[in-house]
């Protein structure tokens, strides 16, 4: 398994990181070979279904791709064989003609810490596609219509190691906080964009959209905060 992680600079990803700590910077890493996947506790995406989608996610005539469920159904298939694999239902194909795009409304508006993306590794179009990733903090409607902003755009990556990684695991796509914090606040919807992928398209497993937990201190101040309040009712009573 090999890491390499890109950071990009651009008018929009400084606009995002404006309100990060000093330095900070929204950035993507890519790693090959992911050995293994479980489903995280904060997952926003989990079970949802798409506002808006525009293109066929479903491959090319006699490929059995699952479509646009299995993005968020918690399951990330690691190996994939040729032909038609059991695993080929467990992916949907992103970065055909025409573009493929998906609109996601969250439940609440949340704060993100990360967005994982698990390809799967296909022999001849293993490597992650390009996707430009857009925020919104009001609801979209069934148009994808919203007011979007550009979180980041990523470059499709040419297999990280240079190795063909057919059968060996999914490759990994997340986008981060370089210092650490959230990659964006106060998010109501999420809208993908993938571009042309490598031999015009490639299978993507999973999308997780992965919810900010408060820090320790954060705990502290909440507790702190709420024990005053209880307090000073309890003095009102009397």
């Amino acid at each position: 398994m090999k890491t390499t992680t890109l950071k990009l600079a651009g008018i929009a990803a400084l606009a995002v990181c404006a309100s990060l700590p000093a330095r900070a910077a929204v950035i993507v890493t890519y790693t090959s070979q992911v050995p293994s996947y479980t489903v995280s506790s904060t997952d926003l995406l989990e079970s949802l279904t798409p506002v808006f989608s525009a293109a066929n996610f479903l491959g090319f005539a006699g490929e059995s791709s699952g479509g646009i469920p299995v993005l968020t159904d918690g399951v990330s298939p690691q190996t994939i064989g040729g032909g038609q694999s059991p695993d080929l239902p467990k992916n949907a194909t992103v970065g055909g003609v025409g573009g493929t795009q998906l609109v996601y409304n969250l439940a609440n508006a949340s704060n993100l810490e990360a967005l994982n993306f698990y390809f799967a590794p296909w022999s001849g179009r293993q490597n992650p596609t390009p996707i430009d990733v857009y925020t919104s903090t009001t609801l979209a409607d069934n148009t994808g219509a919203a007011s979007w902003s550009l979180l980041i755009s990523t470059p499709g990556y040419n297999n990280v190691d240079n190795v063909n990684s057919y059968g060996l695991g999914s490759s990994l796509a997340s986008i981060t906080n370089d210092a650490g914090g959230n990659i964006a606040t106060g998010v109501q919807s999420l809208k993908f964009v993938f571009g042309t992928a490598q031999n015009g398209y490639v299978g993507l497993g999973e999308i997780d959209a992965i919810a900010a937990v408060p820090e320790p201190s954060t705990w502290a101040m909440l507790a702190f905060s709420m024990t005053t309040v209880v307090v000073l009712r309890r003095r009102r009573h009397r």
